[in-house]
């Protein structure tokens, strides 16, 4: 009986143990799973909707460029003065810093404001100098894999509507960034940029820092301190330049 009592046991137990497995599957997924769902992958997001980032940046006369950006179905041009000293290393500059970021301490001083977060603490901005106007980019950090970005008008009149107030992937305003500069560095070599530009340099170092990150989420700045030119030219060729 006691032999019988055990085998009825364990049939039932199984029983249970099949029904929660059906269960589980025809069950939808948790919250949790869709979390993961957002973090997977190699610095990207599924299971979010954002709009498309595209960056063209190409030099006309000594001292001028013409840049467009298209966010979604939205695009938008403007001419780039030598006022603008480093204007693509202005923008890698912050995506360097959203890439990885550093601690910090932040002080408030006054009553702060309802909004007031550690996202909103990080902002970022820098302007591409027109004659008169250009554009003055903000950028918010938003979570790991985006960028909360601003696009406005500098003027003196009256504040407009920003051109672009969207959430973009924070890997393509990288892959935007550097192939702007990338496409620069093969049509007007590295003195040639310098002679047409004038007044600034191409950012390689931040190129090469974003273009590394882009082929392995695991780079950090960190291991590069020590690097040397053969190394540099070495990550060049392995990115096809």
């Amino acid at each position: 009986m006691i032999y019988l009592r055990r085998r009825l046991a364990a049939f039932l137990s199984l029983g249970a143990l099949t029904a929660g497995l059906r269960g589980a599957r025809a069950a939808p997924p948790t919250d949790r799973t869709m979390s993961v769902d957002k973090i997977i992958g190699d610095n990207k997001v599924t299971g979010q909707s954002m709009p498309g980032f595209t960056l063209s940046y190409e030099l006309g006369e000594a001292g001028w460029a013409h840049a467009k950006v298209s966010v979604g179905a939205t695009t938008h041009e403007t001419e780039v003065s030598y006022l603008t000293r480093d204007p693509l290393g202005s923008l890698a500059q912050v995506l360097i810093g959203f890439v990885w970021p550093e601690e910090g301490t932040y002080f408030v001083f006054g009553k702060p404001d309802a909004k007031t977060d550690a996202e909103t603490l990080r902002a970022r901005g820098f302007t591409w100098e027109d004659e008169p106007g250009g554009w003055k980019w903000t950028l918010l950090p938003h979570g790991a894999t985006a960028v909360k970005l601003k696009l406005e008008l500098r003027s003196s009149q009256p504040a407009e509507d920003p051109l672009v107030d969207s959430i973009v992937s924070l890997r393509e305003m990288a892959i935007a960034c550097t192939g702007c500069i990338e496409a620069l560095l093969l049509k007007h070599g590295i003195v040639g940029y310098r002679l047409k530009w004038i007044d600034g340099d191409l950012p390689l170092a931040q190129y090469l820092l974003l273009k590394r990150w882009l082929h392995s989420a695991k780079f950090v700045p960190k291991s590069a301190e020590s690097g040397t030119w053969r190394e540099d030219v070495a990550a060049l060729r392995l990115f096809g330049v």
